[in-house]
């Protein structure tokens, strides 16, 4: 198995939550990790500012 995970931050800049994709390592090849790692950062990013959150490197 391979997961790529992302966390998701609160007003408070906590992580309250997380978002991830996951699948046996013969679907989720390495050469695939830098796109769906984007993809996963972005739709963390996302869901993070639709509930008001920001990044605690913010």
């Amino acid at each position: 198995m391979r997961c790529i995970a992302a966390p998701v931050f609160d007003i408070h800049g906590e992580a309250l939550a997380g978002i991830s994709v996951s699948g046996p390592t013969s679907r989720v090849g390495v050469a695939q990790i830098p796109e769906l790692s984007e993809a996963v950062l972005v739709a963390a990013r996302n869901l993070s500012a639709s509930i008001g959150g920001k990044s605690s490197r913010s």
